[in-house]
């Protein structure tokens, strides 16, 4: 990945962020399923993943100030770019028996050859977003920003021969005031929402769908004259 800052000018900055990572997890574990009548012998099973995943992702952030009347305004303008594409196989399959009394660690166990998933998934999403930090009065901060996203999933499920498309279009808003005491407390209010695109199948082999949140937030925050300790407060839902 990379981290690229230039100036534009004076007062405008240009920001891009590039990252890209490759995971690949190979596991295998043995579960306890069940417990025999004679309250001392395990049934167990056995469990397999061959999973791995890639993503890459790119935001663009164009950042400036201005003045408009008795006004300050710092304006943040981007373009977030996120590919994500992973495989899974897993598997499961018997495992010997555990006999509580007298356990035996280093029994064979079979590798797991009954498939219980199998499926490709690629996930792209493209987010716009713009933010305005307006700076008035004698102390006042306003924060405004939304976003917009554009996903779509494509999953393929090698098990069930079936291919499921996912597609999402979703606004996301946020505003928030702050009051700039001169001894050093803030108190502030703040709205916020937020999406989020989820890997992966639930217990019926559906792709998950995205997930939407909402919070509402106020607190304080204080900062002592001539201090590097900053004290916050804040109840929120």
């Amino acid at each position: 990945g990379y981290r690229l800052e230039t100036l534009l000018g004076e007062d405008w900055t240009l920001r891009q962020n590039f990252r890209y990572g490759h995971l690949r997890l190979d596991r295998r574990v043995v579960w306890a399923d069940s417990a025999a009548e004679d309250q001392r012998t395990i049934y167990r099973l056995a469990r397999s993943w061959n999973d791995q995943m890639s993503q890459a992702g790119l935001d663009t952030q164009l950042q400036g100030k201005l003045r408009a009347g008795a006004t300050e305004h710092t304006l943040l303008l981007g373009l977030d770019w996120n590919d994500q594409k992973g495989r899974a196989r897993q598997f499961r399959g018997p495992a010997p028996d555990l006999d509580l009394y007298f356990p035996v660690y280093d029994q064979f166990i079979p590798v797991p050859d009954e498939p219980l998933n199998n499926y490709t998934q690629r996930i792209r999403q493209v987010g716009l977003y713009a933010q305005d930090q307006i700076r008035f009065g004698d102390g006042w901060t306003l924060t405004l920003g939304g976003r917009k996203d554009h996903v779509r999933s494509i999953t393929e499920d090698w098990l069930e021969s079936k291919v499921t498309e996912q597609r999402d279009s979703v606004f996301s808003g946020r505003a928030g005031i702050t009051y700039l005491f001169r001894s050093g407390w803030a108190p502030y209010l703040s709205y916020t929402e937020s999406f989020l695109p989820n890997a992966g199948l639930d217990a019926q082999n559906n792709p998950y769908r995205s997930s939407r949140c909402k919070q509402v937030e106020a607190g304080v925050k204080y900062q002592p004259a001539d201090s590097r300790l900053l004290f916050t407060a804040a109840v929120y839902d």
